[in-house]
């Protein structure tokens, strides 16, 4: 932001990148007029899946740790293209095509990628956020996601939530139109909280 020379502005970001939202908008409150929060975690937040996911999550990175990467792929595009509880066949193909080209182009574990949020927390300090905040996510995420959206949802003051049916982990590019009708909405409704601001 002090590159582009913006002292303010509403802050979008998905999946991991909102651990860093969070951390700017607690951190910096000055800087942040509105947040969007898409597929989001909680950083310092212990969240939960049920025993089928986990061991997907944990046999993927077991993949990767073997450089298996032909199955590492495929069970992150179970996991987070597609959802636990749907299968190839309920997902529109051109959308399952662009993501599976977006994850394989991804920074992963194999091309040495490393997430961490430097041990910064959000325990106990989501209702210092004073901003409007939209959660957004898809009703066939994992279990940890959706977790997160509550959490998140209970726990900022002016945060309001929002679910786009039948889609995953990217409601953004499986559900474009639903997405962009439930932001576009949102923006134009906190408007005059965010004016003169980016």
């Amino acid at each position: 932001m002090d590159a582009l020379d913006i002292g303010r502005a509403t802050v979008m970001a998905c999946s991991f990148s909102t651990g860093s939202a969070l951390q700017l908008a607690i951190e910096n409150p000055d800087r942040v007029s509105r947040l969007v929060l898409v597929s989001p975690g909680v950083p310092g937040y212990e969240l939960t899946n049920p025993a089928r996911e986990t061991a997907l999550l944990e046999e993927a990175d077991q993949a990767f740790s073997q450089d298996n990467i032909p199955r590492a792929l495929e069970l992150m595009e179970r996991i987070w293209l597609i959802g636990p509880n749907r299968t190839a066949q309920d997902v529109n193909p051109e959308y399952l095509e662009r993501a599976r080209t977006l994850l394989k182009a991804a920074d992963r574990p194999d091309n040495g990628a490393q997430y961490s949020d430097g041990g910064w927390s959000a325990q106990g300090r989501l209702k210092e956020i004073g901003v409007p905040a939209l959660i957004i996510t898809g009703d066939q995420d994992l279990p940890e996601v959706l977790e997160a959206c509550d959490i998140l949802t209970n726990e900022i003051p002016l945060a309001s939530q929002a679910m786009i049916e039948n889609a995953a982990h990217l409601p953004n590019m499986e559900k474009p139109r639903a997405f962009d009708a439930v932001l576009s909405d949102w923006l134009g409704e906190t408007a005059p909280a965010a004016a003169g601001d980016v």
